[in-house]
C-alpha cells in the first residue's frame, strides 16, 4: 500500500509546483507583474488548504482509495486547460480549482498510513510518504528542465508545456492506484492494527468505538476542540510559509540575480532534493532517535532552517562565481524546514486518535496552506521592491517564521503524557 501510495504521489506535484517555474516565463509573455502572479499562487494554495479541510473528513467516510485517485485525473485535466488560458481572470479560475482537486491526495493519503501502520513505524510511514513528495519535485524540476529544452530558449510560451507533458503521469498513476490499493488491511484478509500493542510511547491516543463512529460534524469538533493538536497546525503555518516562500521564488531569485532560466533551474535541484532527504530523515529520527518524541525534531529542523537562511541573506548571489555554497545552503534549507513535517503529521493519529485521522491531518494541511497561500502575494510585493526592500528582507522573514516555529515547536513537546 505505502509503495503504491508513494508512487501515486510522486506524479502528484507535476499538477502544482510547475507555476513557480512559470512565473518568468509567464511574466514575459503575458506582461504580469510578480505581484499578480503572486495571487494567483496564493489563491490556488487557499483553495488547496480548504479542500484539505474538507477532503481529509471525506477521507475518513469515503476512504482513501477513491480520494486519491480523483484528485490525480482531475488535476491532470485543469492542467491541460490552465495551459490554454491567457486572461488573469482564467487562469485564476482554473488554478484556483486545481487547488482544490490536489487537496483530495494528502489527507486522504495519511488517512491510509495511519490505518495500515502501527504507531511505532508511523513516523518512518509519514516519512516515506513525504520523501515521495520531496522526490515528486526533483520530478517536477527534471521534466520540466527537459521539456523546456525541447522549445526554443527564446520563445516565453513554452512555459505552456509543464502544464501539459508532465501531467501525463499523474493521471496513469491515479488510475493504477484505484486499482492497487485498498483502504484497510481488513479488505485484504489481514487483522486491522493495534496501536495499543504496539504503542512507542506514552502519548499516544488510541481510538474507542464511540469515537470510530462519530459523525462528520463530530469529527470536526473532537479534532478541533484538542489544543495540542492546534497548536501543532500553528507550527506547521510557520513552516509552510517558508517552504512554499522557498519553492515559488527561489528561481525567480537567481534568475533576478543574472543567471539565465536553464542556470537557474539546474542550481536550485539542490533545493527538492534536500526537501526530499529531509522529509525521510524528521519521520526517522523521530522514531529512532528521539523514541517518538516528535516535537523536539520539529523544533531542532526549524531553528536550523532558520539559521540557513540567515546565512543565504548575508551570501547574495555572484553570478559568474563559484556557486557550490549557495547550492549547499540550499539543500540544507531544504532539507531542514521540509524535514520538520514528517513529524507533525505523524502527530496526528496520536494526538486525536486514528479514527480521526484522515481530518486531523486535512485540518493541519488547510492551516498549512493558508501559511502557503499568504506568502505568495506577501513575498511577492517584497521583491517588487513595494516595501523598499527586496530579496534581503525575504530571507530576514524566512528565518524569522522559522524561529518562531522553533520556538512554538518547544512548547508543543510539554505536551504532559497521556493518563
Amino acid at each position: 500500500m505505502l509503495l503504491a501510495l508513494m508512487g501515486c504521489y510522486l506524479f502528484y506535484y507535476t499538477g502544482r509546483l510547475s507555476l513557480g517555474l512559470a512565473i518568468p516565463m509567464m511574466k514575459e509573455e503575458l506582461s504580469y507583474s510578480s505581484e499578480q502572479l503572486g495571487w494567483l499562487a496564493g489563491a490556488a494554495l487557499a483553495s488547496y488548504g480548504v479542500g484539505q479541510a474538507i477532503n481529509g473528513n471525506l477521507g475518513d467516510w469515503l476512504g482513501g482509495r477513491l480520494m486519491v485517485s480523483l484528485g490525480a485525473i482531475g488535476s491532470m485535466i485543469l492542467c491541460w486547460v490552465f495551459s490554454f488560458m491567457d486572461a488573469a481572470l482564467w487562469l485564476l479560475v482554473i488554478w484556483t480549482a486545481n487547488g482544490y482537486v490536489q487537496s483530495m491526495g494528502w489527507a486522504p493519503g495519511g488517512k491510509l498510513i495511519s490505518t495500515w501502520w502501527p504507531a511505532r513505524h508511523r513516523g518512518l510511514a509519514f516519512g516515506l510518504y513525504m520523501l515521495a513528495a520531496g522526490l515528486a519535485t526533483v520530478l517536477v524540476w527534471c521534466s520540466s528542465y527537459e521539456v523546456l529544452d525541447l522549445f526554443d530558449a527564446d520563445d516565453p510560451s513554452r512555459w505552456r508545456w509543464l502544464f501539459r507533458l508532465p501531467v501525463l503521469g499523474l493521471g496513469g498513476a491515479g488510475m493504477l492506484f484505484f486499482l492497487l490499493v485498498r483502504d484497510a488491511p481488513q479488505d485484504v484478509g489481514l487483522p486491522a492494527v493495534n496501536d495499543e500493542e504496539h504503542a512507542p510511547s506514552d502519548k499516544i491516543k488510541t481510538t474507542d468505538k464511540a469515537e470510530a463512529e462519530t459523525n462528520w460534524f463530530g469529527r470536526y469538533l473532537a479534532v478541533l476542540g484538542n489544543p495540542w493538536f492546534l497548536l501543532a497546525a500553528i507550527v506547521i503555518v510557520f513552516q509552510s510559509f517558508a517552504r512554499y516562500g522557498l519553492l515559488t521564488w527561489i528561481t525567480s531569485y537567481y534568475i533576478d540575480a543574472g543567471l539565465n532560466d536553464n542556470d537557474a533551474l539546474q542550481l536550485t535541484l539542490s533545493l527538492p532534493i534536500g526537501m526530499g532527504l529531509g522529509a525521510l530523515a524528521g519521520g526517522y529520527f523521530s522514531d529512532r532517535w528521539f523514541l517518538s518524541r516528535r516535537a523536539a525534531v520539529v523544533a531542532t529542523f526549524l531553528a536550523v532552517s532558520s539559521v540557513c537562511f540567515l546565512v543565504m541573506r548575508a551570501n547574495p548571489v555572484v553570478v559568474d562565481g563559484d556557486q557550490r555554497l549557495g547550492i549547499a545552503l540550499l539543500f540544507l534549507a531544504g532539507f531542514f524546514v521540509y524535514g520538520a513535517q514528517g513529524p507533525l503529521w505523524a502527530m496526528c493519529p496520536e494526538l486525536v486518535g486514528r479514527a480521526h485521522s484522515g481530518t486531523a491531518v486535512g485540518l493541519m494541511d488547510a492551516l498549512a496552506y493558508a501559511g502557503a497561500a499568504a506568502q505568495g502575494p506577501l513575498l511577492g510585493w517584497i521583491i517588487e521592491g513595494g516595501s523598499g526592500a527586496n530579496y534581503g528582507t525575504f530571507f530576514v522573514l524566512l528565518a524569522s517564521i522559522t524561529g518562531t516555529g522553533a520556538l512554538l515547536a518547544v512548547v508543543s513537546a510539554m505536551r504532559p503524557a497521556r493518563t
